[in-house]
């Protein structure tokens, strides 16, 4: 089982699990081990953004993902949507 990082669990804003060149995954909660985890199994090359608190916005990687990614996928719960 992995070890929990509870620092960085807290923290405030949204980050990077990992980083992509094609597609970036927007996700929260539990979904976010599991992708991360789906991620690697299918080597797929894809960012993950775990959004942690779905409000405040973190403008600042919003931005990045949208200038940076042709596809977007956010989940809700378990859902995606495309974007």
């Amino acid at each position: 089982m992995a070890q929990v990082d509870y620092e960085r669990m807290i923290s405030p804003g949204w980050e990077y699990i990992q980083k992509g060149t094609k597609k970036c995954v927007i996700s929260y909660g539990p979904d976010v081990l599991k992708l991360e985890q789906l991620i690697a199994k299918h080597q797929l090359n894809c960012s993950l953004v775990n959004a942690r608190y779905i409000r405040p916005l973190d403008e600042k990687i919003l931005t990045d993902i949208f200038s940076t990614y042709d596809e977007i996928l956010v989940t809700v719960g378990p859902k995606f949507i495309k974007a």
